[in-house]
């Protein structure tokens, strides 16, 4: 195997070349051997535990690598151990694969080994002995509250350890998980099952104490019931199924009360699939006991609450099916906030009648939510009626958003005199030009746009002028857009200024010059080299609209200008040269 600095240097990132060699020479790299075409070593990193890294280079060129640290590969720890060999002048001992070693052991030796190994890491133990068991099919013989122990210390270790850049790995629960799978496999669910149970209920506990924007905290508790929904579904014992049914519930009710954060396999449809009768029963009995604990609902009851009382009622009722009579079905749909869900079951059932009458005792927003239900099933009385009514009682923002769906109602009917006073209406209440477009549009196909258009400019100019002056750009019309901007007071006018500049460049330059001159002053004034990046666009555009009509000297007029008023912020500089601004 060779290869040599500069080969590492063109194999990686110039940075993560840096930083693996600054973890060379720190002296980092340890156990550093060569298997086949393989390295093999161990790095210290930013854990207790250093990494293990194993590097393969075929042919003089580099071809994989593995680490155990969160990036998995091609990391640092990598770049180290491939600097280590490199600066080893040779002196790295080339071994054969341990299986063909170990294959060379006689089986009393190596049993001595194992036994030796288990009984100075414990943690080594606890896994060969879970092995064994379930390779031998063992039955009962994981202590539930051992594992329990171990997880948490590791969960501890993880949430100790962790940081933003390197996230909790949770590797040895991957182990253990793996174990209680050959379990799973061996029909034995109850040795599974006290694996699973206290690594998700352990994680659930601790949840507060990871930063889960990585999701590998909520993955593992999903594996870890993912698994145990395994461990319930091949388990023949009634006792060993209550007691997994029970853990599978815990969970269940965990990720409902935190707002589903879970995913993969769906408890629901695992209950379904694998719970007998008796079972079935019992989950119902503790759903309907979890909503009786959440008391009745009132209306200040969360969205969160409510989320957790439909899935609760959701649960009791896919369980319970065609058993429940309208009434129960009815007192569920009451306790269990699911009224919206029962309305949509009605339409599908095509009691549309029953459904409407129901839509009045529900929320304006729950409202406005069932336009498209009943529209989407032919009711379009209906959904009008449920719109007009909202728009009555509905409150200001509820109103404004009804009113915006009836006149998209009206105008898909053709119904544009029905259309336009809603229209009018939104405008009146918030102008802007997009309200003013639609009112364009309506008004034409009556024949009325002349009548209004002058009433509406002039509710644009004074109430928002800014949105005049755009309505103006996009219809091509920079005259008088800027006789807008002239006319009124610029701090009203919440512009963006340099986009106005590009849209009046080609008939007004000297305003759009003056516009990015101001913008990339205040920039560069600001200090920062972000800031000196986006002045130096603003001046690119400058060069662009004096290179368009021939002003070239002026250009290198106002060029000079910056730089010299600005020769003491050679960042600013710095940037104009790699923007090709500068002759320097």
């Amino acid at each position: 195997m060779e290869f040599s600095e500069s080969d590492i240097q063109q194999w990686f990132n110039s940075t993560y070349a840096q930083r693996g060699e600054r973890y060379q020479q720190q002296g980092r790299v340890s156990d550093l051997r060569q298997v086949d075409d393989e390295l093999r070593a161990q790095c210290d990193g930013s854990r207790p535990q250093p990494y293990s890294v194993r590097v393969t280079v075929r042919e003089e060129t580099f071809a994989d690598s593995r680490c155990s640290c969160p990036i998995g590969g091609g990391c640092k720890h990598v770049i180290a151990v491939l600097y280590e060999f490199v600066r080893s002048s040779g002196d790295v001992p080339v071994k054969s694969p341990l299986e063909q070693r170990v294959s060379g052991l006689g089986r009393d030796r190596l049993a001595e080994l194992l036994v030796t190994y288990a009984e100075r890491h414990p943690d080594f133990e606890s896994w060969l002995e879970a092995q064994l068991a379930a390779e031998m099919g063992e039955m009962g013989s994981v202590d539930r509250a051992e594992m329990r122990r171990r997880v948490e210390q590791t969960v501890i270790r993880e949430a100790e350890s962790q940081s933003y850049r390197n996230p909790a790995s949770f590797e040895d629960l991957e182990d253990l998980r793996r174990t209680a799978r050959t379990y799973i496999d061996a029909g034995a669910a109850q040795n599974a099952a006290n694996i699973l149970s206290p690594i998700a209920k352990c994680l659930v506990e601790r949840y507060h104490m990871f930063d889960d924007s990585h999701g590998g905290v909520t993955n593992n508790i999903d594996r870890a019931a993912s698994e145990l929904i395994g461990a319930f579904q091949v388990a023949e014992d009634p006792s060993v199924r209550s007691t997994i049914l029970r853990d599978l519930w815990e969970l269940w009710l965990w990720n409902s009360e935190y707002g589903g954060v879970l995913h993969g396999t769906s408890f629901h449809r695992a209950f379904s699939d694998s719970a007998e009768e008796w079972e079935r029963q019992t989950l119902v009995d503790w759903a309907r006991q979890a909503l009786d604990e959440k008391g009745p609902r009132s209306e200040e009851s969360e969205y969160a609450s409510d989320w957790h009382r439909q899935r609760l009622g959701r649960l009791v009722i896919d369980l319970e099916g065609d058993a429940l009579s309208e009434d129960e079905m009815l007192d569920i749909v009451d306790q269990a906030a699911l009224e919206t869900w029962w309305l949509r079951k009605l339409l599908e059932r095509g009691q549309f009648d029953r459904a409407a009458n129901s839509t009045e005792d529900l929320s304006v927003s729950e409202q406005l939510r069932l336009v498209d239900d009943f529209l989407e099933h032919g009711c379009d009385d209906i959904a009008e009626e449920i719109l007009l009514r909202v728009e009555d009682e509905g409150g200001n923002r509820k109103a404004s958003r009804a009113r915006e769906k009836l006149v998209e109602f009206y105008d898909e009917r053709g119904r544009w005199e029905d259309a336009l006073p809603q229209a009018l209406e939104n405008f009146e209440e918030r102008p802007n030009r997009k309200r003013l477009r639609e009112i364009e549009r309506l008004a034409r196909r009556l024949d009325r746009w002349e009548t209004l258009e002058t009433d509406l400019l002039n509710t644009l100019t004074e109430k928002a002028p800014a949105e005049l002056v755009w309505y103006y750009i996009e219809d091509d019309d920079p005259e008088a857009a800027v006789a807008i901007w002239r006319s009124t007071d610029i701090s009203r006018l919440h512009l963006d200024s340099t986009k106005f500049a590009e849209a009046i460049a080609e008939n007004h330059p000297d305003i759009a010059l003056e516009l990015f001159n101001r913008a990339a002053e205040s920039l560069i004034r600001q200090r920062g080299r972000s800031n000196y990046h986006e002045a130096c666009q603003y001046i690119g555009e400058m060069r662009n609209i004096y290179e368009s009509f021939e002003r070239v000297d002026e250009w290198q007029r106002d060029r000079d200008e910056f730089l010299e008023e600005f020769n003491n912020l050679p960042a600013f500089k710095d940037e104009m040269r790699k923007a090709k601004l500068s002759d320097e």
